[in-house]
């Protein structure tokens, strides 16, 4: 018998009726309390703020205040509100602005500009210029568009000139020949950065990769840039190392913690259940952390590999049938399934070496659990943490189960010297295929026959997988159950959705759409339970 404090977490993790009181206990518990806190919070009271109007009201008032002229920041102003014009006017309540109401008032939407200009242009020639922008743009006049693109080509070059005709042409779906006016004002005036980076994401549009490469390779033209940009940048022109500095900043600039402290608890509870699984001995709790951390890199080259197939293949996500279930498998489930291997690859000289039982179905495991985590925390800040419960249950086992198999069938394929090469062969390709039937079912998002098919995929997995741990990790004594540790972890994990959708968003709706997610994922929770067993 395990003495102490052991033996006593060895018979309450396995005593089914406390578990599933406490279980019970915490998820309806935090609901309740989470019922209790959304109605003793105050109802907002006022309109929200829309973003688009806050920005451009907020430049506006900048400019208004600012004591030295600045015509490049009152350029931009008025491209980006022409651009955002009557959805500004809509969300402020008022009448469409047009050119016939603009010469009364000078109002574009509800911000004046008679003194922003005459405040910031350098001459009246400057003046004249915005207002042929102004004229184009709202009225469509012939005359005022001749008129800019005159003074666009003009010699000796007038300032901000060809940008605002290249604002004019992006407005008539003109973008090649905007693009060429942009690289004609960026080239004659060293002050025009914000006009290079219009340029750029321009020819991001085009997929113009011979300007591309050339502006990468100019430092000038590299400043203000943003990580995203880098990142999509990279992709065209194949510079590796651009693409992920980017992404690596676009992640870290827009990283929640809310998401990262959500994204660690999951993941841990799947991390301890694996360790449970995988062997004996205190260094099984060390060694996974490199796969771990493996798997978290290999969403990178997955996030290339994918630009690639869709700009060079054509594989896009909203295809007709059969063409979206061609891009959720031989897209989505071929490269996220190859990139996990080939992580996976480089820890078969070890695993060969050694030869422990279950090591490489465990590190393979692993590997596909460190992918789940770095791709929750993108969802957790797309969607918030009511999916942590269904990325908990499908995503985060999902990718740890498949990466699992196949890399135990790699291992067996190295070290029979390629004599089970048909059976490795059959095991990726039925990985693949079903992870983009899962991610076609999902994706559907009917919650009918879609739902039930990925359902249905994801308990086939789960029992195939398990069976195949049963197999190559027979497990010893445990002080602890893996049963135990996932029932109340998830439990656990309930009541942290419902505390923070009260927190954060105080709203029933979103509370009881949370809770229903929860409901939803019943089956599963009961096949998990009584597999991982005790």
């Amino acid at each position: 018998m395990i003495p102490g404090w052991r033996a006593r977490i060895h018979y309450w993790s396995r005593h089914e009726a406390w578990l599933k009181r406490v279980a019970i206990l915490l998820s309806v518990g935090s609901f309740l309390a989470a019922l209790g806190i959304i109605a003793l919070t105050p109802e907002a009271t006022g309109l929200a703020a829309d973003p688009l109007e806050q920005a451009r009201r907020q430049e506006w008032q900048a400019l208004m205040r600012e004591t030295g002229k600045r015509p490049r920041e009152v350029t931009l102003w008025l491209r980006r509100t022409l651009a955002q014009v009557e959805h500004l006017a809509d969300v402020l309540g008022l009448e469409p602005t047009s050119w016939e109401s603009y010469q009364k008032d000078a109002r574009l939407a509800a911000y004046e500009t008679r003194e922003l200009l005459q405040k910031h242009a350098l001459e009246e020639s400057q003046i004249t210029l915005w207002r042929d922008f102004i004229e184009a743009r709202l009225d469509g006049n012939e005359a005022a568009q001749q008129r800019l693109q005159a003074q666009a080509a003009k010699e000796p070059a007038v300032p901000m000139a060809a940008e605002l005709w290249a604002s004019l042409l992006v407005s008539q779906r003109k973008e090649a020949e905007a693009l060429t006016a942009l690289l004609l004002e960026a080239q004659r005036f060293p002050d025009a950065q914000q006009v290079r980076v219009d340029a750029v994401n321009l020819a991001l549009l085009l997929e113009d990769r011979a300007f591309l490469q050339l502006a990468a390779a100019d430092p000038a033209w590299r400043g203000g840039w943003t990580p995203l940009m880098k990142h999509r940048v990279g992709i065209l022109i194949g510079d590796l190392r651009l693409d992920w500095l980017g992404l690596l900043e676009h992640r870290l600039s827009h990283l929640w913690s809310g998401a990262v402290a959500l994204t660690c608890f999951t993941g841990s509870l799947w991390y301890v259940i694996l360790v449970l699984h995988g062997g004996a001995g205190r260094a099984r709790w060390v060694w996974p952390l490199l796969p771990l951390l493996a798997g978290v890199g290999s969403v990178w080259p997955v996030l290339t590999f994918g630009a690639w197939q869709e700009t060079a293949l054509g594989l896009v996500e909203d295809a007709p049938f059969p063409g979206n279930l061609w891009y959720q498998i031989a897209g989505v489930g071929l490269r996220e399934e190859l990139c996990k291997l080939a992580l996976a690859a480089l820890f078969m000289p070890w695993l060969l070496k050694k030869r422990h039982p279950g090591r490489a179905l465990m590190t393979g495991a692993f590997i596909g659990l460190g992918f789940a985590l770095e791709e929750n925390i993108q969802y957790y800040q797309d969607y918030g943490g009511g999916v942590a419960v269904v990325r908990f249950f499908s995503a985060n086992f999902m990718h740890a189960a498949m990466t699992g198999l196949t890399t135990q069938a790699l291992y067996e394929l190295l070290r029979s010297r390629f004599g089970t090469a048909e059976r490795f062969l059959i095991t990726l390709l039925g990985v693949i295929t079903l992870h983009g039937c899962y991610n076609f079912g999902a994706s559907l998002g009917d919650g009918g026959a879609g739902s039930f098919l990925s359902m249905v995929l994801l308990a086939a997995l789960a029992w195939r997988f398990l069976d195949t741990v049963g197999e190559e990790s027979p497990r010893g004594r445990q002080w602890v159950s893996p049963a135990a540790v996932f029932l109340l972890g998830t439990a656990l994990l309930m009541a942290v959705i419902f505390l923070t959708v009260a927190i954060r968003e105080g709203d029933r709706l979103a509370l009881v759409s949370a809770a229903q997610e929860c409901v939803g994922v019943l089956p599963l929770t009961f096949i998990y339970w009584r597999r991982l067993g005790a």
